[in-house]
């Protein structure tokens, strides 16, 4: 996970937030904002992969 915070903050996301959803969801709210499933924020892999969503704005 921690190779994917790295290039997910230098792309401008400086906040995550968590919303009381269960199963995988993730979605970039903004460029520097991704909401996250409290599921997925405490699955490894799961995080992960919503880190490496882009913003397509």
């Amino acid at each position: 996970m921690r190779n994917r915070l790295i290039p997910a903050w230098e792309s401008g996301l400086d906040t995550i937030i968590v919303i009381p959803y269960d199963g995988y969801f993730a979605q970039r709210v903004t460029r520097r904002r991704l909401a996250v499933s409290r599921s997925t924020r405490i699955d490894p892999d799961s995080y992960s992969r919503a880190l490496q969503l882009d913003w397509d704005g």
